[in-house]
């Protein structure tokens, strides 16, 4: 029962409604198996093997999946660790010419914290990264990676509050490949996340071309079910976003850095209630927003959001449904960039559940303005496989982007935060794009496909990211980027892990005109020397060609370290 991200209102109006809801109803009528869209706390279910496979695979994925497998048993498991590595790149200030070389000492304590009791369920991974180049001084720099999704439970089926938190490091100027960089896990880890391919967006990237950006989320809420009739929630939910160049030694996460840096304070209260079993097939879902936030460096200065709306369900067989929506939508923004959206919404659509492990919803209709399709998709294609999709698009600064995908998020097996709807990909445009102040009109289309073997883990996204710049005199620039990537995990034997990983990315990132395109390849080898010692080692290759010469630039990076867990 993961609360919405957040954003809360200041104003006694926005008290008045209450509850943070996303993407569907909270509660859990069993005549929709396929229109109940849950946000678990952790990996969904779905990603299990059958029993055979679990069985055959138990090494593999202990060893590809430690994170979220330590979490299976009730109680509560710390692991702190330290890692120490070294790293050389040939072109440190990833310029086209002259091109220097340089040596980088890393530091990286870490700890995960992974709890299950009848109150707390949390899943929290922080590691502080100190990197000190021997050549050029300019570019140390003290990094925060953290990811956390928590609940507490206060009162037993009454009172809940969930927390969520992100920090971590991300290209400014985008086109990287799109292999994320937030929400990771860390550099560091004796059960495989050191070779994981998403570590591989942000190593060695020069310290001129990386923001801090970070997200943070408390939302306490009340849930109450009348029986079977109804089920009612109400929510204030808050939220503090920052992101930054990178100009000082040791940024700090949700905090103001007075350069170049973006900040966002949001609150939101809202209220749903929703029908029960009693209904049977039928189900009906009534809610009301009211959010409004502060910020700076965005292109705005406040914001309220306000929508009401009503969403009818009716299931038509066991795996086949149907709904139907309408409402309000009141949306503002004040300062350099105003603009104003008040207009009917409505939506319809379909859903397709067939399984636990298969989820497919897709609709059409009428929000934020314009009239769009949506969908979200998980489809399990063997017990092997698992392939996932989704399509969302929105109204907001990147900031605002940022905050809604944790709230979708759930910690998944490698430890990395994921979709909690479909366990794909979160994060995949912040590399992608570039970093950009202003209010977007933004379209996100993510498939995914994952594919666990005897000793092969197989991954393959494709992602089409556009932000179209709307507000007073803005002249509707856009940024557009096309990235598909693939990995490959193999595990050499019991104690050895290789994988390799790939991503081509094209488009315009930065919104000026200049179009990029560029590879990212990486290779990584880990081998576990005990149950608390393991060493990596990882090749990094970046080739970045752009209209602009300038800003074309490639380079090599190598690193081999070391990772003791106490």
């Amino acid at each position: 029962m993961a609360a919405g991200l957040a954003r809360i209102p200041t104003t006694p109006r926005c008290l008045c409604l209450t509850a943070l809801v996303w993407c569907a109803p909270l509660a859990t009528a069993m005549a929709f198996p396929g229109t109940d869209e849950s946000n678990p706390p952790f990996m969904p279910t779905g990603a299990d093997l059958a029993a055979p496979d679990a069985a055959a695979l138990e090494h593999q994925m202990g060893l590809t999946s430690g994170f979220g497998s330590l979490g299976s048993a009730q109680g509560w498991t710390i692991l702190p660790r330290l890692s120490a590595e070294e790293e050389f790149t040939d072109n440190v200030n990833e310029v086209s010419s002259p091109r220097r070389w340089d040596l980088t000492t890393i530091v990286a304590p870490g700890v995960a914290v992974l709890g299950d009791s009848d109150r707390v369920q949390l899943r929290l991974n922080y590691e502080p990264d100190l990197e000190m180049h021997l050549r050029y001084g300019d570019q140390n720099l003290l990094a925060q990676q953290l990811n956390a999704v928590g609940t507490l439970t206060v009162v037993p089926d009454l009172f809940f509050v969930d927390v969520r938190a992100l920090a971590g490091t991300q290209a400014i100027n985008g086109g990287v490949g799109g292999l994320g960089g937030l929400g990771q896990a860390g550099i560091g880890g004796i059960t495989g996340t050191s070779v994981l391919p998403p570590t591989t967006a942000t190593t060695g990237l020069a310290k001129q071309n990386r923001s801090e950006t970070s997200s943070f989320s408390v939302s306490p809420y009340m849930l109450y079910r009348f029986g079977d009739l109804a089920t009612a929630r109400l929510s204030v939910s808050l939220t503090r976003s920052a992101s930054s160049t990178i100009n000082g030694f040791a940024p700090l996460p949700y905090v103001d850095q007075g350069i170049n840096s973006q900040t966002l304070d949001t609150a939101q209260g809202s209220a749903l209630i929703q029908t029960g079993d009693a209904f049977d097939r039928f189900r009906d879902t009534f809610t009301a927003n009211a959010q409004q936030g502060t910020s700076s460096g965005t292109g705005f200065n406040d914001s309220t959001r306000d929508t009401v709306s009503d969403r009818v369900d009716y299931q038509l067989t066991d795996i086949f449904g149907i709904y139907g929506d309408i409402g309000w939508e009141d949306i503002r923004y004040s300062g350099n960039d105003a603009l104003r959206v008040n207009d009917m919404t409505w939506g319809f659509g379909g859903t397709y559940n067939p399984n636990p492990d298969t989820s497919v919803t897709l609709g059409y209709g009428h929000q934020n303005g314009v009239n769009t399709a949506n969908a979200s998709a998980r489809y399990a294609l063997t017990a092997r496989t698992i392939l996932t999709g989704s399509y969302t698009n929105g109204i907001g600064t990147q900031l605002e982007q940022v905050a809604d995908q944790l709230n979708q998020a759930a910690v998944g097996n490698n430890g990395n935060l994921v979709n909690a709807q479909t366990g794909g990909a979160l994060f995949t445009a912040n590399n992608a794009l570039g970093v950009q102040a202003g209010i977007y009109r933004y379209n996100t289309l993510t498939l995914g496909g994952t594919s666990v073997l005897n000793r092969d883990t197989l991954t393959l996204t494709a992602s089409h990211s556009q932000e179209t710049r709307v507000g007073t005199g803005t002249g509707g620039t856009s940024s557009t980027v096309t990235t598909g990537s693939f990995s490959w995990m193999h595990v050499l034997n019991t104690d050895t892990t290789a994988s390799l990983t790939t991503s081509y990315s094209i488009g315009t990132p930065t919104g000026g005109g200049a179009s990029t395109n560029s590879t990212v390849a990486a290779l990584s080898l880990q081998h576990i020397l005990s149950d608390t010692v393991s060493t990596f080692a990882r090749y990094n290759f970046y080739d970045v060609r752009s209209s602009v010469a300038a800003d074309s630039w490639y380079q090599d990076v190598f690193l081999i370290g070391i990772t003791k867990q106490f």
